[in-house]
């Protein structure tokens, strides 16, 4: 059993307690004594975050109770996105899987169960790309996990195949979706806005990795398995984290105690939970939605009359 646990990579900056949290939520998983654990700590980006980041280290160096622990503390800033993308690199090159937080997010006591069972059951499944420890509040609970189409980045775990087959250049991806017909598909029928923000990375350059990752996996038609009830709590809802969206209630999900899971035999995406996601983006954030849904109205209305010319 001890072999086959995924190492976890835990990615920390200047939130002493948030990092304490979550590993004290892991240290309460029966599988965690027997993993290996990586902590990336960022360094300071000025003066100001010397203390809070020094403070997270500290937190970092006096932990133990597992298995193994290797800190790797950052001299310079390289900031979130390069701080994950080299960080899940190295580690994913040494154990060919891995499953990987950072430090705003709360698991429940199961969360490793899952995991790594997931891991286990899809590794030789090509299509799918990853497992995922967190799943929105739907207005319908949705009991048994399921897959959505893409990645996603609040507790997931991969394999060294899937996270190599990464499009790092935002052109190429860009490319791809369109060159597929995947525009409105990838945005949730117009919910959201994963394109948008995949132009803004060719535009201002490397900000957010999770982008790359969603938009990479979901190109290549890969799916993401999510535990239906949520195993991770996200506490970086409180806007101390380098990226959230603005209305927490976007956030508010149940949290499972389950710990046994029936695991879908087909790889498919589950239409009902890409429904409710879709529905979950319209009922939070209602505004967005409906400005969304009269710019695509003037576009109908625009090629409708073009056609007729």
């Amino acid at each position: 059993m001890t072999a086959s646990l995924a190492p976890i990579v835990v990615f920390a900056f200047n939130r002493p307690k948030h990092l304490a949290n979550l590993l004290d939520s892991l240290s309460q998983n029966l599988e965690f004594t027997e993993s290996q654990l990586y902590i990336y700590v960022d360094g300071p980006r000025s003066g100001s975050d010397s203390k809070s980041v020094n403070e997270t280290r500290k937190v970092a160096k006096h932990f133990s109770g597992v298995k193994s622990k290797s800190l790797i503390i950052r001299d310079f800033n390289l900031g979130l996105g390069k701080s994950v993308k080299i960080g899940v690199s190295e580690v994913i090159g040494k154990h060919d899987k891995v499953i990987v937080l950072e430090d705003d997010l709360v698991v429940t006591s199961s969360f490793l169960k899952f995991m790594n069972a997931g891991l286990a059951r899809y590794q030789f499944e090509s299509g799918v790309a990853s497992i995922h420890g967190f799943s929105l509040g739907f207005e319908k609970p949705i009991r048994d996990p399921y897959f959505l189409r893409g990645a996603d980045c609040l507790g997931w775990g991969t394999w060294k195949d899937r996270w190599e087959s990464v499009e790092w250049i935002p052109k190429e991806l860009i490319l791809q979706i369109r060159e597929q017909h995947l525009i409105r598909e990838f945005n949730l029928d117009d919910s959201h806005s994963y394109f948008s923000a995949l132009k803004a990375e060719e535009k201002r350059g490397f900000h957010s990795w999770a982008i790359y990752w969603h938009a990479s996996m979901f190109s290549q038609n890969r799916l993401t398995l999510f535990p239906g009830v949520s195993l991770i709590e996200y506490a970086g809802a409180d806007g101390s984290g380098t990226h959230a969206v603005g209305n927490p209630g976007f956030w508010k999900t149940e949290i499972s105690t389950v710990s046994d899971w029936k695991f879908p035999d087909e790889v498919t995406e589950s239409t009902e939970a890409r429904r409710q996601l879709i529905a979950h983006y319209n009922r939070v954030f209602p505004k967005l939605s409906l400005l969304r849904r009269l710019v695509r109205k003037i576009r109908f209305e625009f090629k409708r009359r073009l056609n007729r010319i």
